[in-house]
């Protein structure tokens, strides 16, 4: 594994994790402002499905494949620099650029080759 080599593996889980986090959200909030009954009844079954899915989930998953269940993040060091640094780099890049687009806008020889004492002088 490289010294800058970030590696995520996602479980398998997180799609029903989001899901049951936002209806749990969104039946709280309704029954806060207190919706109709029947919306309320349709959300609290929503959320209920979704949370016994991710159980039934994660019990097969824990019976089957025990290592789809694991979740690794591995942030190695990077060589990342200070912010001064990279704008001075990109100055570097921005002068070298400006070099390079004047060389590209010298004026072609009779040849049709560019000049290579135009060249050589910027």
């Amino acid at each position: 594994m490289a010294d800058n080599e970030q590696i995520e593996r996602a479980t398998p889980l997180k799609p029903t994790i989001w899901m049951t986090g936002v209806l749990v959200w969104a039946t709280a909030i309704g029954l806060f402002l207190r919706i109709p009954t029947w919306a309320g009844i349709f959300l609290c079954t929503l959320t209920g499905l979704s949370f016994l899915l991710y159980i039934a989930s994660y019990i097969f998953l824990l019976a089957t494949d025990r290592e789809a269940l694991r979740s690794e993040r591995h942030l190695a060091k990077s060589a990342r620099s200070h912010p001064s640094e990279l704008r001075g780099q990109n100055y570097e890049l921005l002068e070298s650029n400006s070099t390079m687009s004047a060389a590209a806008t010298t004026p072609l020889s009779p040849e049709g080759n560019v000049s290579r004492t135009k060249l050589q002088s910027s």
